[in-house]
């Protein structure tokens, strides 16, 4: 019988919640120590028989993290039920996720640490013969004493056992997955955290996932089909041992990746003490400081457009003429983002659409923001730094020169802060405020790219 928790802890406040569970940050009466209490979730029309497969999972989570002890994984302190639905009590980590520490600029090496501490909790897990399946950024918080954490053990399964997932199941997130966790993730062993952290490390070093297709299933094809480009081909000053190790995790062979994440924990310790010793290496932080960072320079149409971006422009009667695309990888050029938001909306899409911008003269990419839909409808936007509000994030990211986005269907909005409005009217205010003529009919392209030729009428800043 499954302990009941309301008799033990106190909830304060929401830290956050998902698809799956909310997370409070709570306190033990006895001892008065801050905890995190995570409760599972289920919408109201999940079936009894699907409520019991979604609790056996979420407990396996906290049976999985109570026979681990390790410095860099959160420790659980009790499993059982909360007003009525199974929870998890376990070590309040207060830190920031590893999107949200790339902002603060830590030094190279600095980053380089907290991915070893990541490799060594990894490995831990894998010699208790668990593995995680679900390693990525949002998976991975930093301290600032404690250094990293490995987070959510959700789908995280025990080598060797009676899975809860049946054979053919797909779990984890699709950019992170190592193919053959795509072909069937029951099978996936502790080579497919290898592959994950690849992934990871391969996005924070460089500001890019090695693969990112315009919609998962595009991004699978890449993933089982193409080779990723090599780091130095993003970072031509990037260490050369650490741009081979990521390759080597990396690798569509599970027999030819990195086969420990112990021996990749020894690897970033030892490149990092290297960097760090060299006081004149050219891929510190500098670069990953300019791949993550949001520009300074408030937009001016009337000097960014053709003078910058090169889009098509005509001077007939006075007026500049555009050419808005979206292409079939995702990139666009300025404003068509419109594009992408706007099929978003007709599609009926829920999830979030992630932002990424293209930096000047170069072929890497920065993280900018990400908007958020349910159900084509516009609830939430966020830039990653300098945040404002929502609107004003939106419009912000809307702006954006060059770029890619790219679809998520597994990222729940975290509020609706744009409120009611129709969507579609919602996009044509916010482009006529850019001055731009949103009416005409769209023009698809032979190669699949989506494009429209307006013209801006009031060229503005705004």
């Amino acid at each position: 019988m499954l302990n009941k928790l309301d008799e033990n802890y106190i909830l304060d406040r929401k830290l956050g919640e998902g698809a799956t569970a909310k997370v409070y940050l709570a306190h033990d009466i006895q001892s008065q120590i801050p905890v995190a209490l995570k409760q599972m979730l289920a919408s109201a029309e999940t079936s009894p028989t699907d409520f019991q497969k979604l609790a056996a999972r979420f407990l396996q989570e906290g049976d999985t993290l109570s026979r681990i002890q390790h410095a860099h994984i959160p420790q659980v302190f009790a499993v059982g039920k909360w007003q009525g639905a199974p929870a998890i009590v376990m070590e309040y980590i207060d830190g920031q996720k590893l999107y949200d520490y790339i902002q603060t600029k830590p030094a190279f090496h600095d980053l380089l640490l907290r991915l070893a501490e990541t490799a060594d909790a990894l490995h831990h897990a894998h010699s208790q013969g668990i593995v995680h399946r679900d390693l990525k950024p949002e998976n991975i918080m930093v301290t600032p004493k404690k250094g990293a954490y490995l987070m959510d053990f959700g789908v995280a399964r025990q080598e060797e056992s009676v899975l809860q997932t049946s054979d053919g199941t797909m779990l984890g997130t699709i950019a992170y997955m190592a193919p053959e966790q795509l072909y069937n993730s029951a099978k996936a062993d502790a080579r497919c955290d290898i592959y994950s952290l690849g992934v990871v490390m391969y996005e924070v070093i460089t500001g890019q996932l090695p693969f990112d297709g315009a919609s998962p299933a595009a991004m699978i094809l890449q993933i089982f089909n193409y080779e990723p480009m090599h780091p130095t081909k993003v970072l031509p000053d990037l260490h050369k041992g650490l741009a081979e190790l990521i390759m080597r995790c990396l690798h569509k062979d599970p027999q030819k990746r990195v086969q420990t994440a112990k021996e990749i924990d020894y690897m970033l310790q030892e490149i990092a003490q290297e960097i760090h010793a060299e006081q004149n290496y050219k891929a510190d932080l500098n670069r990953t400081q300019l791949i993550f960072r949001r520009s300074s320079t408030p937009l001016d149409s009337t000097q960014t457009l053709g003078d910058v971006d090169g889009l098509q422009q005509a001077s007939e009667n006075g007026e500049v003429e555009l050419k808005i695309e979206l292409r079939p990888d995702g990139s666009f050029n300025q404003y068509g983002l419109l594009l992408a938001l706007e099929k978003a909306i007709a599609d009926g899409f829920t999830g979030a659409l992630k932002i990424k911008a293209k930096q000047p003269d170069t072929q890497v990419f920065w993280f900018k923001g990400v908007i958020w839909l349910i159900q084509g409808r516009l609830t939430h936007a966020q830039l990653i730094r300098e945040s404002l509000s929502s609107r004003q994030d939106l419009e912000e990211l809307l702006k954006t020169a060059e770029g890619q986005c790219q679809r998520t269907d597994n990222t729940p909005s975290p509020n609706e802060s744009l409120g009611s409005e129709n969507p579609s009217e919602l996009l044509a205010s916010l482009a006529q405020k850019f001055g731009l003529d949103w009416g005409q009919p769209r023009l698809q392209a032979e190669d699949g790219s989506l494009s429209l030729i307006s013209k801006l009428e009031t060229p503005s800043a705004g």
